[in-house]
């Protein structure tokens, strides 16, 4: 029979108890808990539900290890707890969304001596294999902590397990890892977490807690779905909300400049020059292959760049996932991961600095500065706008203009359309109600100010690479191949200035690397108070500006700044740097051009008595030719042809 319960954990008996506890249990843990952690411990233990939200790196997997390491200690000295419910052998089940994220929590409870079982289909079929009756193991509560997905949760041998008495007099509690999917997934993609709840209210004794836990649940229909699928009424749970705004983590919403359905990706490259752990979201995994390989065609041949970049995706085999977690976790050398959204459910990986295409899972250790950048096709920008000028209504039939609705929704389309601060607009989405929530990064102020701010911003931003191991080893900076002309001057363009606007952005990405330099320099410097303008001084950067266009080859660029001391260790990653700036100011050039030759065109059938002439006419005649039907089209196309043809391109483009 299952221990009886009051509300003994919440007084503060019961919670310097708790305290005390993980003192002996995880003297690692020096600080302890945190108060807001100890609330809701006692709050689980005394068998009451909660609905937490909290921020990535919060604590929230303490929720469920923490209240599993009390009752087992409470059930090896019961005599040493009077009055605190005693469970012989405690069990507790945590439903998690993806078989990596449950390896991942059994993996971080081994570290806290917790044993516990990731019920998967590759654990299912190796104790099959082995001869083992993992229904009959549950049942026996052999396993203090179950972790499972909604999918297994509901096979027939789990009510065979719920119908064990044995089981049932030891369940403690459940917690729900990732809850936000219920509304998210549970609808269409997996609808089996709509069916959690049903499943606890109706298999599992009523005494037990059921805990939710997440960092993006939003205020309103999200969170009424998220409580009405797991029987949470009104009244009968604990809503604890905090902050989930992360301070160390940089946000950037940017366009892309180039398109996603080719084999080139070089807004990427600037972001891994620095060399910190990163990962690289990819909607599916045929775009994961496409991204991964042009990331392999950048880096030296030999076995050490497949230790260097990483895929992860569910068709790749569970113990290479593995492998590859462990890899980015503990190898220096393993830097940057390819992968899709699986990725991205709770795994607690430390040492990820930055991450493309999401903003979770990066900067968990709080004493680094994380990044987070978005990359946005630039016509969701405009389907945004019409998303919401149509209600927010993406039901009628795609069209050519409209074929991006179907996959908007209201609040990644208000995201799209934000002119503000995105820290100030993520605090107000998900009722972030800490003084100064609501304000932008410039008049908080920030440490760490959105791309929305950044212009106004009168500090500097310096992201640390992740720790090399002591010694010569070093990575070897990304380079962008490009067919080299057989003389630069054979392809001199005839005009070689920048535009305003381009020297602008090149000499901001200069002095970046500058920084770089000086901190990558720090073990050669003997006097520890070299500034960063001593590593690339404005004549150099100067000299370089003035040459851009017609740095060619590393010989060349040796010609043009000769005085610089640092080519033999940094000079390949400068003239990596100012290969994707040509790339990207081809990509203008080149659009340039084509809008040009549009309106020309547009006016020469005007004078030939065409004055009617519509956009679908424009847009035929272009597509005909080389270019696109708006300037947004117009760079994505010249991007394409810059890698295809790019010294010809380039040329063709800056001579008009």
């Amino acid at each position: 029979m299952a221990p009886s319960r009051g509300r003994k954990w919440q007084t503060e008996a019961g919670r310097t108890t708790i305290r005390r506890i993980v003192a002996e249990k995880i003297p690692e843990w020096t600080g302890g808990l945190h108060e807001w952690q100890v609330i809701i411990v006692a709050w689980i233990l005394d068998g009451e539900d909660v609905l937490c939200v909290t921020a990535t790196g919060d604590g929230k997997s303490a929720l469920f290890a923490v209240p599993m390491i009390v009752l087992l200690e409470v059930a090896k000295n019961p005599a040493a707890y009077p009055g605190f419910a005693n469970y012989k052998k405690p069990v507790a089940l945590v439903i998690a969304p993806t078989k990596g994220l449950a390896g991942n929590i059994v993996f971080e409870l081994a570290g806290l001596h917790v044993p516990a079982f990731a019920c998967t289909s590759d654990t299912l079929a190796d104790a099959r294999k082995a001869g083992r009756n993992i229904a009959s193991e549950i049942g026996s509560c052999r396993w203090p902590i179950v972790c499972i997905d909604p999918e297994h949760l509901m096979e027939k041998q789990w009510e065979r397990i719920t119908d064990c008495q044995l089981f049932r007099d030891n369940i403690a509690f459940v917690s729900v890892d990732e809850a936000h999917l219920i509304d998210d997934w549970g609808a269409e993609f997996r609808p089996q977490f709509r069916n959690i709840g049903n499943f606890i209210r109706g298999r599992l004794p009523p005494h037990i807690s059921v805990s939710a836990l997440t960092a993006t649940l939003m205020p309103g229909i999200s969170t009424s779905t998220v409580c009405k699928s797991l029987g949470f009424q009104q009244g009968m749970f604990h809503m604890y909300r905090r902050s989930n705004e992360r301070p160390n983590v940089q946000f950037n919403l940017l366009p892309l400049t180039h398109t996603l359905g080719g084999e080139e990706f070089p807004d990427l490259i600037k972001y891994l020059l620095s060399n910190r752990k990163a990962i690289i979201y990819c909607a599916t995994i045929e775009l994961c292959w496409r991204v991964y390989i042009f990331l392999l065609r950048l880096l030296p041949p030999g076995p050490r760049r497949l230790i260097r970049v990483r895929l992860y995706h569910a068709m790749c085999w569970p113990d290479e996932n593995e492998r590859t977690v462990a890899l980015m976790r503990d190898d220096p050398m393993c830097q940057i991961i390819v992968a899709t959204v699986a990725f991205g459910q709770g795994f607690n990986v430390r040492t990820l600095l930055d991450s493309i295409q999401q903003a979770g899972r990066v900067g968990r250790d709080l004493s680094m500065t994380g990044r987070a950048v978005v990359l946005v096709q630039k016509a969701a920008y405009s389907s945004a706008e019409k998303y919401l000028a149509s209600g927010g209504s993406a039901s009628r039939a795609p069209t050519k203009t409209s074929k991006s609705l179907t996959t908007m929704n209201n609040e990644k389309a208000m995201m799209l359309t934000n002119k503000g601060c995105f820290i100030a607009f993520f605090n107000k989405l998900f009722g972030n109600n800490t003084p100064g929530s609501t304000l932008d990064c410039i008049a908080l102020p920030r440490r760490l100010p959105c791309s929305a701010c950044l212009p106004r911003f009168s500090g500097s931003l310096a992201f640390e690479p992740s720790p090399l191991p002591s010694g010569p080893e070093r990575l070897r900076p990304f380079s962008v191949p490009q067919p080299q002309p057989t003389t630069a001057a054979a392809y001199r363009p005839k005009n070689s200035r920048l535009t305003r606007k381009m020297r602008s952005a090149a000499d901001a990405e200069l002095r970046k690397f500058g920084l770089q330099v000086q901190k990558l320099e720090r073990d050669y410097n003997i006097y520890g108070c070299t500034p960063a303008s001593s590593y690339l001084s404005n004549p150099i950067i100067t000299a370089l500006l003035d040459n851009l266009l017609i740095i060619w080859t590393r010989d060349v660029l040796v010609t043009k700044i000769p005085h610089w001391k640092h080519h033999e260790r940094h000079g390949e990653a400068l003239y990596a740097l100012i290969q994707s700036l040509q790339i990207e100011f081809a990509a203008t050039f080149e659009a340039t051009r084509l809008e040009k030759n549009k309106q020309a065109r547009k006016k020469r059938r005007a004078a030939a008595g065409k004055d009617e002439i519509s956009d679908d006419d424009i847009d035929e005649g272009e597509n005909s030719g080389s270019g696109g039907d708006d300037m947004e089209d117009a760079v994505e196309e010249a991007t394409l042809l810059m890698h295809r043809h790019p010294q010809n391109v380039f040329v063709r483009a800056v001579s008009h």
